[in-house]
């Protein structure tokens, strides 16, 4: 099982970007079976690689159908991880 984190941060363009934001992080702190940090600039999520992609698709599609927006996505599966001398 890959374990990996994903560092998402969401700009959405739109004079109510407040309460988007505030939707988008509300909708990814509901969702179970993964680790979730949310920063001042993005949201740390960790987890199994298959679910934390499942999480990226259903929780940043619907806001890029819905009105112009920019994610920033970063990927790892070092992260968190440090070798032992």
């Amino acid at each position: 099982m890959t374990h990996i984190t994903a560092d998402i941060s969401f700009y959405p363009l739109d004079n109510n970007y407040l309460e988007i934001i505030q939707t988008f992080l509300s909708n990814i702190h509901d969702t179970k079976g993964i680790a979730i940090e949310t920063t001042d600039v993005s949201t740390i999520i960790t987890g199994e690689y298959t679910r934390i992609m499942e999480v990226i698709e259903k929780q940043l599609k619907p806001f890029l159908e819905s009105g112009e927006a920019v994610f920033v996505l970063k990927l790892s599966n070092a992260c968190g991880k440090r070798e032992h001398t």
